[in-house]
């Protein structure tokens, strides 16, 4: 397009060559891209080179997505939402993926009911090791008692997911759910 050495004659008395001024009023696209990474950058301080490139590969990949929602007419939310819609999208596989490994330490376990919905988190398994809660609570049994006393507990029954002291855990509590266990497995006999 531009072969031969002309002199643009809008520049005046600077007389820049015309392959100079062309790309000056077509440059804006680079510096818009380079405004819209920095304000949302995914680089960290690193002396690899190979990172490096991968963080502006996701730069650049994170606004040419957005475009792309763009022109498709989607109703786009703030830059910064748009991202973190994009990187729960794009990692939402991988947490479904580690939710159904079984020996996964419960503080990721807990972490990944809180990240992911509702129809996709793990399914607790039967024992009352992995019923365990987060804080400790009031025996629900010991609290009937008639002595009154109550012991703190983190665990919980599996069906009815009342808090539980080691007392009156049987994988099921000893009230309801274990009664109506047996008179289910008698019924089925």
């Amino acid at each position: 397009m531009h072969t031969d050495g002309s002199i643009d004659e809008k520049s005046g008395a600077k007389k820049k060559a015309e392959i100079v001024t062309y790309y000056n009023q077509h440059k804006i696209g680079v510096d818009m891209v380079d405004k819209m990474c920095l304000a949302y950058n995914v680089q960290r301080g690193t002396r690899r080179w190979p990172m490096v490139i991968f963080s502006t590969i996701l730069n650049v990949a994170g606004i040419n997505s957005q475009v792309i929602c763009l022109a498709n007419g989607k109703n786009m939310p703030r830059r910064r939402v748009f991202l973190r819609q994009l990187g729960n999208e794009l990692i939402r596989d991988q947490l479904i993926r580690r939710s159904q490994l079984t020996n996964m330490p419960r503080i990721i376990t807990s972490r990944l009911r809180e990240l992911l919905p509702h129809d996709q988190t793990p399914q607790a398994s039967s024992t009352s090791a992995d019923t365990h809660a987060g804080k400790r609570k009031r025996c629900q049994l010991c609290w009937d008692n008639e002595n009154k006393t109550t012991r703190l507990t983190k665990y919980k029954c599996y069906e009815c997911g009342q808090y539980l002291c080691l007392q009156h855990c049987d994988y099921f509590c000893v009230g309801g759910c274990k009664v109506n266990r047996d008179r289910n497995e008698n019924d089925s006999e």
